[in-house]
Parts: structure tokens; C-alpha cells; sequence
């Protein structure tokens, strides 16, 4: 985007958007915010599109066009939905003892010399 209005080619009610113009300004603040986050998360996705992929292969004979073994897909869905729930009990029971920690450390006093 911040290309597209250097060039001068954005054109916003019939007024040519260029350099030192507001969206200029908006477009370099989204360039300096999307390019770590692009570099950053695009070979994570990349790890989970692969991974996605595998799994669809090898599961994909399971599921043909007679829905014989549609109970598979439910066992499945089952079992994702378990794992997300202990995650995040989990991930919840930490923060609550992080706080705990972080209340009990600031209700310590130090000792007065």
C-alpha cells in the first residue's frame, strides 16, 4: 500500500493521495506493523497449512461419498474439542496461580531497618 500511494496512484474523492499526505502516514504506520508480524508469523502458518494438509490425506480414504464411516470424523471432532478444552483449563489454572504468586508477592513487606 505505502508503494501504491508513493506512486501517487491512490486517488481519494478526485484528489491525487501522495508522500506527506495523511494516508501516506497510514500506510507506512501498516507497513512498519505488518512487516515484522509478516515475517514473523508466515513460517508458522506455513508449519500448520503443511501439517493441515498431511492430515486431510491420510484421513481423506475415511470419508467417501456413502458417508459409511462418518462416526470417524465425529470420534475426531470429538477429541479436538477435548484437548482445546484441557488446554485451556490448563493455560487458565496458570494465570490464576500467576496472580496468586503476583498478590502474595506484593503483600510481602520488607522489614524496616
Amino acid at each position: 500500500a505505502k508503494k501504491y500511494v508513493e506512486a501517487g496512484m491512490l486517488v481519494v474523492d478526485g484528489q491525487v493521495q501522495g508522500k506527506k499526505t495523511d494516508c501516506h502516514k497510514a500506510a507506512v504506520c501498516g507497513d512498519t506493523v505488518g512487516d515484522p508480524f509478516k515475517d514473523t508469523s508466515g513460517p508458522a502458518l506455513n508449519i500448520l497449512i503443511k501439517l493441515m494438509t498431511r492430515f486431510a490425506f491420510v484421513l481423506a480414504p475415511l470419508f467417501d461419498d456413502a458417508w459409511e464411516h462418518f462416526w470417524v470424523g465425529l470420534i475426531l471432532l470429538a477429541v479436538a474439542m477435548i484437548i482445546v478444552a484441557l488446554t485451556y483449563v490448563v493455560v487458565l489454572t496458570k494465570k490464576e496461580e500467576e496472580k496468586e504468586e503476583t498478590v502474595k508477592a506484593e503483600d510481602v513487606t520488607e522489614p524496616i531497618a
